[in-house]
């Protein structure tokens, strides 16, 4: 034989190792590993119940891949600027705006509820978002300065000050 006859004993060959049957294989096994959830290593997060009753179960689990959980199993909508990476590990009971409240602990956040859905927006996160808040926040001293006088709220009472003169 040839080298031509080789070369073509070799092609059809290789022709036979991919067949349609390993060729769908390789694509079905490429598939199911590409949409394969990627995890940290440990993290894990069970939701039982329905919405009346939730039981979570989370080991270091980030606070995104609870509200996710929360998302799959009750089609609650959750958005937001602050960052859900604080790790948890622990058991949550209770009605899913119960959870969600002890679950979100340490972030400030807006929880709107309809009939069908329940939707969460996270202004801002953690306990470093809630120190800069409280420095924002802190009282004024007030000694020594009287508080602004008070108008009159009614039409009536507006009518009254204005003809003892006033302001």
């Amino acid at each position: 034989m040839n080298s031509r006859g080789l070369a073509g004993i070799g092609r059809l060959h290789a022709a036979r190792a991919f067949t349609p049957r390993r060729l769908a294989a390789v694509w079905l096994l490429t598939i199911v590993l590409a949409a394969l959830p990627i995890h940290s290593a440990g993290a894990e997060v069970r939701v039982t119940g329905d919405a009346n009753a939730i039981q979570i179960e989370a080991q270091d689990a980030s606070i995104d891949e609870v509200m996710a959980a929360l998302a799959a199993n009750f089609g609650l909508q959750y958005r937001g600027t602050a960052t859900l990476d604080r790790r948890i590990s622990g058991s949550y009971r209770g009605t899913l705006q119960h959870v969600i409240r002890r679950v979100l602990d340490g972030y400030d956040f807006i929880v709107k509820t309809n009939v069908d859905d329940v939707e969460v927006t996270v202004v801002s996160g953690g306990k470093a978002g809630e120190a800069k808040a409280a420095s924002a926040m802190a009282p004024i001293p007030t000694s020594g300065i009287a508080p602004p006088p008070t108008r009159p709220q009614t039409a009536r009472e507006r009518r009254r000050s204005r003809q003892q003169g006033q302001p």
